[in-house]
């Protein structure tokens, strides 16, 4: 047989295999046992046909998959790219359909022409359903203006009969409906000031970026413009994040017909973004002046636990004033580097190209900067000022450092913001790093990042028929451990960055630190799990963070198969958290209490976390009172899980010598506590209170997931698979920002006062590993493609983890699947349902003989021996092809994240 090239992650054992089976051709290996090395990239295996060997142990020369990725060539599709032109003729204009004036407020979201207290000042608010927004109507003379027309009107402010008026320096306020200076033409959704002249050229209500956000203008003569019936005008809803806005950004010319869509970042939630965990970089847009770009540097310790510390960055000069330029950055996935361009958009000669990496070795954490001026000035200019200009501004950082090294037309620079702490987690003294990171030279720092990336990407594979929702899934194993893989919370955390508005201090444990590690345990990148599990090893925050918090550790040690950590670690803290709750005994019930016989929770102290009724819901409002499904359900989940590691480490000694009842703790979970409150439409928030407003949160639903305490899995209902798919593609469609972030309250009343809320991107992605595979608790069966809608034929992943430490790959194609892959490296037997019609109910076989046997309806277990694996697939159809390689694209999503004009999340 001819060796095939693989992507294979696995044991040194299994690699010197390999090497013997390269190095004797035909002769067949057999894998002894695993041990622990470093993952592999590729090696080469052979092939032989199967076939029993006495003693029934697994046949020689086993057939195996072969997994066929170009990783570099595989995530370029997904890279991140921005691209933006700028001039001074250029600039941003508003629209606010008529539609939204009239009703302004009543839908929430977005900005709204708002009268501001005085009655005086019009300004730009957040729209929500109050009075304090301003209610708008359009004059009975607007007549055909409406339809796209120049005739003019007067906009009336419905409380105060005022009309909106140029009130001067470029503000826009409230005056008398005189007979000029009050009249707006609209065409094409744009307001225009008309002046009293219907066909004049006018002004325009506008974003100005030298202002807040939400401050309606008239465009300011540094931005002014004329308008006539033929000037182009590119138009487009500006998403970035939330669709409930009610205006759109456009991009004017004054003169041409040729016209792009300046989309300039400006804020983090449209930044580029490079990392390590410990440093980070955002670039994007000086606001109010697109020449320059700001590459701002972060530090995990300047705001981990607090209120974000704002830092310092660099200042970018592109050094060609009065020139019309095109800005392109593309963000690469595979080896986690920045590089952008600035040209002259007339000529499209390139002036400047920058590169930027953060070196992902943490023992020399420094960003590496180099600017390359790739243009000639006047020839014989000194060669000094044709180097890039990279000015420092510091922000409130003390422990900066950078050394620079400068070239013909060229700056290198390593860059450091320090902390004052010594030990893991810590940058340490700013200028030892920096002195060190120029002796090692930037050659070799890329070559250490490159290799940790290179490592990192094949340790697992997934591939789906929607290419943007794949895009999303590798953006977020591309963010996680550039922000997140060094302590709880991370670089960017749920609350960061630094130097950014926001509504919260770091560590929120009513959801959003539990959910952010979602996307670890399956990925097969336990290094995504590490600040967790430190976390909770070091007993920090244990109490705040809950049963709910250490439900994550266990998870992850389940997946990873480490019985170590669930014995020594993750038993003693559920006991503590577990007594905290229900007591060691039933004289001393600790937060419950007996009504009848019946332990109920958390009586006048329980809640349900923010829930409200907002307006126009205040009058559903109620107040829990006791047995809040949120806490019910995770000591339902901690009772159990308590139980079942102790009986199975055999741990009921110990449980008795901490003062425990075992019995006691046996009957709560069998008879004395009580239920989850329900009624007729599902379940309630607790015993007092229905579900009748909209939650923020899924609190009282706690005990379906992601504790799952009651059964929801034994059969799908009908369409919840196409749901899930389509409640995935809304989350990307409709509230991801374009650099694959996520944040709230978006343009309060500036675009920096966009809160970062990280953790619902990375629990997004997560939701695809449910889909792909997901285990019952209670059953102890794994569900396999359990939850792909039909229209997604075509799915390959390979060497993802599920509950008991098993690692599993699979391909379907044509809504078939075609095999499936099952390894463990300690040995354990798994009992799965294929969730498929046809040959995969009935008709299984395995290779080798004898690994699988049918134990129920439909119900399959495999039995796997340390180190090796079992084929799966249909006996009547034997895969000759065993390839797991990336499905199709449409090429018309890739690249869906970034920030350009022509980009799909834009439309």
């Amino acid at each position: 047989p001819t060796p095939r090239e693989a992507f294979l992650e696995g044991s040194r054992s299994s690699f010197r295999a390999s090497r013997v089976c390269w190095a004797l051709g035909a002769l067949a290996c057999l894998v002894l046992a695993p041990s622990v090395a470093p993952r592999l990239d590729r090696i080469f295996i052979s092939f032989m046909s199967p076939g029993p060997i006495a003693g029934g142990d697994y046949p020689l020369g086993q057939r195996d998959v072969v997994v066929d990725v170009d990783w570099a060539d595989f995530l370029a599709g997904h890279d991140l790219m921005w691209a933006w032109e700028w001039s001074a003729a250029d600039g941003y204009l508003l629209q606010l359909a008529s539609a939204d004036l009239q009703s302004c407020g009543a839908t929430g979201g977005g900005c709204c022409l708002s009268a501001l207290p005085s009655g005086t000042a019009v300004g730009l608010a957040f729209c929500v359903a109050s009075a304090s927004v301003q209610r708008w109507r359009l004059a009975p003379a607007f007549g055909a203006g409406v339809g796209g027309g120049v005739g003019g009107a007067r906009l009336l402010s419905a409380a105060t009969g005022a009309c909106l008026v140029d009130s001067g320096g470029g503000a826009v306020g409230l005056g008398a409906c005189s007979s000029a200076g009050s009249v707006w033409s609209y065409r094409s959704g744009l307001f225009l000031r008309a002046d009293g002249n219907a066909s004049a050229e006018g002004q325009c209500l506008s974003i100005d970026s030298g202002r807040p956000f939400c401050d309606g203008t008239i465009c300011p003569k540094s931005l002014a413009h004329t308008f006539h019936d033929g000037m182009p005008l590119v138009s487009r809803t500006y998403q970035n994040g939330d669709r409930s806005q009610l205006f759109s950004v456009r991009a004017v010319s004054s003169g041409g017909t040729d016209v792009q869509e300046n989309l300039v970042p400006y804020v983090w939630s449209s930044s580029a973004y490079v990392g390590n965990g410990l440093l980070g970089v955002r670039v994007h847009s000086e606001e109010g002046d697109s020449t320059v770009l700001r590459l701002v540097i972060d530090n995990i310790r300047l705001g981990a636990g607090k209120m974000r510390k704002p830092t310092g960055y660099f200042r970018l000069l592109t050094r060609a004033p009065g020139t019309q330029l095109h800005v392109a950055m593309r963000q690469h996935l595979y080896n986690a580097s920045l590089h952008g361009t600035v040209a002259d958009s007339s000529t499209g000669q390139v002036l400047l190209s920058f590169s930027i990496f953060v070196c992902a070795d943490l023992s020399l954490p420094v960003v590496v900067i180099r600017a390359d001026e790739e243009h000639q000035q006047l020839q014989q200019q000194d060669a000094l000022h044709q180097l890039p200009q990279l000015e420092w501004v510091s922000t409130g950082s003390s422990e900066f450092a950078w050394v620079n090294e400068t070239f013909a037309n060229s700056v290198l620079v390593y860059a450091v913001v320090g902390d004052d702490c010594d030990g893991p987690g810590c940058v340490g003294d700013p200028h030892i790093v920096v002195r060190r990171a120029a002796g090692v030279g930037q050659d070799a720092l890329w070559s250490r990042h490159a290799q940790w990336w290179a490592e990192y990407w094949p340790q697992s594979f997934v591939s789906v028929p929607v290419t943007r929702v794949e895009g999303f899934y590798y953006t977020q194993m591309y963010r996680f451990p550039s922000s997140d893989r060094v302590l709880l919370h991370g670089l960017m955390g749920a609350f960061g960055p630094t130097e950014n508005f926001n509504l919260w201090r770091d560590y929120v444990w009513d959801m959003n630190e539990q959910v952010m590690y979602w996307i670890a345990p399956a990925s097969n990148r336990p290094e995504l799990s590490r600040p967790m599990q430190r976390f909770i090893e070091q007993g920090d925050g244990v109490a705040a963070g809950g049963l709910w918090m250490v439900h994550d550790y266990v998870k992850q040690a389940r997946f990873e198969g480490r019985d170590d950590l669930l014995q020594d670690e993750a038993w003693r803290r559920i006991v503590d958290l577990v007594v905290d709750e229900a007591g060691m005994r039933e004289e001393q019930p600790g937060k419950l209490t007996s009504i009848n016989g019946t332990y109920h929770y958390g009586v006048n102290t329980c809640n349900s976390p923010e829930y409200v009724c907002f307006p126009p819901f205040e009058h559903l409002a109620c107040d829990t009172k006791m047995d809040c499904n949120f806490g019910l359900a995770q000591l339902r989940w901690g009772l159990s899980t308590a139980l079942t590691l102790t009986d199975q480490f055999d741990l009921s000694a110990n449980l008795t010598a901490c003062g425990v009842d075992i019995e006691w703790w046996r009957d709560l979970i069998s008879q004395k506590l009580v239920w989850y409150p329900h009624d007729e439409s599902g379940f309630r928030l607790d015993a007092n209170c229905e579900f009748r407003c909209p939650h923020r949160h899924f609190s009282h639903l706690l005990q379906i997931y992601d504790l799952e305490t009651v059964d929801y899995y034994d059969e799908t209902p009908s369409g919840r698979a196409d749901a899930a798919a389509g409640n995935l593609t809304s989350l990307i469609d409709s509230v991801i920002t374009p650099n694959g972030m996520y944040g709230e309250l978006v343009y309060f009343t500036h675009p920096n006062m966009f809160a970062p809320v990280a953790e619902s991107a990375y629990c997004g992605a997560a939701s695809l590993h449910t889909m792909l595979l997901h285990t019952s608790p209670q059953t102890g069966v794994l569900r396999i493609f359990g939850g792909l809608p039909q229209s997604w034929r075509d799915v390959s992943f390979h060497q993802l983890r599920v509950d008991g430490g098993a690692l599993l790959s699979a391909a379907r194609r044509e809504g078939r699947t075609r095999f499936i892959r099952f390894s463990h490296s300690k040995g354990a037997s798994l009992r799965f349902i294929v969730v498929e019609d046809g040959a995969w109910q009935h008709e299984l076989v395995g290779e080798p003989a004898g690994a699988l046997n049918m134990v129920g309806d439909r119900i399959w277990e495999v039995n796997l021996r340390r180190g090796c694996h079992v084929l799966v697939y249909p006996k009547s159809h034997r895969p000759s092809d065993l390839t797991i390689s990336p499905v199709a694209r449409n090429v018309t999503e890739q690249h869906w994240f970034g920030y350009r004009w022509e980009m799909g999340p834009m439309l």
